[in-house]
């Protein structure tokens, strides 16, 4: 019975009809929006630009970083650095 009721109620059948029904879409652009000079804007707005901001410099620093580190990693100077602590930890 769920089953059969589910497909009654979430079948696309019914938003068919109901769109063939409609013969003209008015559309009309909303007209009460908040003035720029309104302050409320700006105490809306700016904290979370300053989020947005934050968020995206952290996780392209950190990008930026990670790159660093995998190309570093590849380098002769970094082999050489990893032999060179090998042995002097093993002397001590």
């Amino acid at each position: 019975m769920t089953l059969i009721g589910a497909q009654l109620t979430h079948s696309t059948e019914s938003y068919v009809e109901f769109v063939d029904l409609l013969k003209k879409i008015e559309f009309s652009e909303p007209s009460n929006y908040p003035t720029l000079s309104d302050p409320f804007i700006a105490a809306q707005w700016v904290p979370i630009c300053v989020l947005v901001v934050f968020a995206y410099s952290r996780l392209y620093s950190l990008q930026a970083i990670n790159y660093v580190q995998k190309k570093y990693r590849k380098t002769l100077l970094a082999r050489l650095l990893k032999r060179l602590i090998k042995r002097t930890g093993n002397s001590s």
